[in-house]
């Protein structure tokens, strides 16, 4: 914007940058003498590459613009449009903008935007991408336009009535594994965001929340007695788990669901490492029941002797360790 203003005037383009550039200066310093970086607390790595992040920004199940966003290409229409008809014109810096926005972003390591829901990180351009619909008003006026636009837009409106009602109760970012460090669930088009907002929603209509557990008896079985892991390496660690109370555990994706977690500590005791994996019940156990769960561990310590612990947990009410049940607990070795 402020390069197309000083094509315009450049006294109000130099009056125009003062306060921003006295802002930028100071948010560097804050980071930097706060942080250690410019760039606060997160770290700028570049190391996806476009074929990987091009296609995840715009396509993706989990933060694809075009998905949760789908009006944009009416939007990305009308500039080219606008373009072609005069490039100098504003929607030239709509253009140069959301361009190097989408660029910058899928270069990103994090181009999914972490624990969020939708392309966050291309929240800057939606504004920029409905004003280049303006372009495209006269066509607005011919059914075979105006009909998908309404149909996008109330996928829009709905998506985001999603993001805000279903969403938190659906857990999909931790459940059953951190989206942060388990790439191929940005492409899981089965169970993303908004299939399990849905679900749980569909769940929880049929029948109520899982109340809490009045009982809580459980028993672990796993044939290792110890485990050995290369620092880094991913083991599955398959664990039989059995019902000893007289009430069932209801089949659950969201709120008050029974999962299987671990953490790891050391040899005085003291935990080291809380996973980020989870290993869900999968179907409601009736008591006396046995079902097996794949428990993926993942370990990024120091070579040494520790202790791997896992535990059953009822989402926002308690972990069974606490609720007096023995967790199970292995010899861990790193090499």
């Amino acid at each position: 914007m402020w390069l197309w203003l000083l094509t315009k005037n450049r006294t109000h383009a130099f009056l125009t940058a003062l306060p921003g550039a006295l802002l930028g200066l100071a948010l560097v310093c804050y980071n930097q003498i706060w942080f250690g970086q410019i760039t606060g607390v997160y770290k700028m790595e570049f190391g996806s590459t476009w074929a990987d992040g091009l296609p995840g920004v715009l396509l993706s199940p989990v933060s694809g613009l075009l998905v949760y966003f789908p009006i944009a290409i009416f939007g990305f229409a009308g500039i080219w449009k606008a373009v072609r008809e005069n490039w100098t014109s504003i929607y030239g810096v709509f253009a140069v903008f959301i361009g190097t926005s989408v660029l910058v972003i899928a270069k990103w390591s994090m181009w999914h935007g972490g624990h969020c829901f939708g392309p966050r990180l291309l929240s800057e351009i939606q504004p920029f991408l409905l004003l280049g619909c303006i372009p495209l008003a006269p066509a607005f006026t011919k059914l075979r336009v105006a009909v998908p636009g309404l149909v996008v837009l109330i996928w829009c409106v709905t998506v985001q009535t999603i993001g805000l009602t279903l969403f938190p109760a659906s857990l999909w970012l931790d459940l059953p594994a951190d989206v942060d460090f388990h790439k191929e669930r940005r492409w899981d088009w089965r169970d993303n965001p908004l299939s399990r907002s849905l679900l749980v929603a569909w769940q929880n209509h049929v029948a109520s929340d899982p109340a809490p557990l009045h009982e809580w008896k459980a028993r672990y079985e796993v044939p290792e007695n110890s485990l050995t892991l290369a620092r880094g390496g991913t083991y599955s660690l398959n664990v039989k788990i059995k019902n000893r109370s007289r009430e069932p555990w209801l089949r659950s994706i969201g709120y008050r669901s029974i999962y299987l977690g671990y953490r790891v500590l050391d040899a005085d005791g003291t935990v080291v490492l809380r996973g980020k994996n989870r290993g869900l019940l999968g179907r409601t156990l009736a008591p006396g029941r046995s079902v097996t769960i794949a428990l993926p561990i993942e370990v990024s310590l120091p070579p040494g002797f520790y202790v791997l612990e896992c535990s059953l947990m009822q989402q926002s009410v308690a972990s069974f360790t606490n609720k007096g049940v023995a967790p199970l607990r292995l010899p861990l070795v790193i090499p």
